[in-house]
C-alpha cells in the first residue's frame, strides 16, 4: 500500500500542504514562448529557424531557459552565462547549414541551460519538452481539486523535475488568477505541496522547495 504524507500548515492561508495525489488533466499554460523575432531575421541560420516550426519552438525554449539562468545567477556567473551564449551563437549555432545540425545544436545547449543548481550541484532540470507540460500541470490541477482547491492553475513556469527523483515536479503558477504559488507534486510516494506566500520567483528557490516538500523516495 502506498504511504501518504500529510502535513498541514493551514491549506489556503498557510504556507503549504502535503497530500496524496496521482491524476491527469490538461491545463493551458504559457511556460514556453518564442524567442527569435522572425520579423528581423537576417542571417541564413535565422531564416532557417523561422521557416522551421520545430526549430522555432526550440529557440523559444532555449531563450526562456537562458533568461531563467541569468535570473538565478550572481554577477560573476551572469557574465559567464552571457559570454557562453554569445560564443554558442557565433561558433556553434551560426556555423550550421542544415536543420539537423541546428536541431542537435539547440538540444545540446538547452540541456546545458536547463540545469538548476544550488551552489555547484545540479539539483533539478527544467522540463524542456512542451508535450510534457499539460501532463505535469494537469496532475497538479487534479490533485488540488481532490483536496478541495478548485481554482485553476494558469501561466505555469519554471517547471522542473528533481535530479534525485525525476518524477518529483515543481512549478510556479497563478492559482485562480489572483495568487502566485509554488507547487510540487510527486505521485509515487503521495506528495503534493503548495506554498501560497513568501517565496522568490526563481528556479533555485523552486528547486529547494521541491526538494524539501516532494523529495520522493
Amino acid at each position: 500500500m502506498k504511504q501518504t504524507s500529510s502535513i498541514h500548515f493551514g491549506m489556503i492561508t498557510g504556507a503549504f500542504l502535503l497530500v496524496e495525489a496521482a491524476f491527469f488533466v490538461a491545463v493551458p499554460n504559457s511556460a514556453l514562448s518564442a524567442g527569435l523575432d522572425c520579423t528581423k531575421a537576417a542571417s541564413n541560420v535565422e531564416k532557417m529557424i523561422c521557416a522551421t516550426p520545430a526549430l522555432s519552438t526550440l529557440d523559444g525554449i532555449l531563450n526562456r531557459f537562458y533568461d531563467w539562468a541569468l535570473a538565478d545567477a550572481n554577477a560573476v556567473t551572469k557574465g559567464k552565462i552571457s559570454a557562453g551564449q554569445k560564443k554558442w551563437i557565433m561558433q556553434t549555432r551560426d556555423v550550421c547549414t542544415s536543420v539537423d545540425c541546428l536541431t542537435d545544436t539547440y538540444n545540446g545547449r538547452i540541456e546545458e541551460l536547463a540545469a538548476v543548481k544550488i551552489g555547484e550541484e545540479r539539483v533539478a532540470s527544467y522540463v524542456s519538452n512542451p508535450a510534457d507540460i499539460p501532463r505535469i500541470t494537469g496532475e497538479m490541477q487534479k490533485a488540488l481539486s481532490e483536496v478541495g482547491i478548485s481554482q485553476p492553475l494558469n501561466s505555469c513556469s519554471y517547471i522542473l523535475s528533481l535530479t534525485s527523483h525525476s518524477s518529483s515536479y515543481g512549478a510556479i503558477c497563478d492559482l485562480g488568477g489572483r495568487n502566485k504559488v509554488e507547487i510540487c507534486e510527486e505521485s509515487m510516494f503521495g506528495n503534493l505541496a503548495v506554498n501560497f506566500y513568501g517565496f522568490e520567483v526563481s528556479g533555485r528557490s523552486l528547486a529547494a522547495f521541491t526538494q524539501a516538500a516532494c523529495p520522493g523516495g
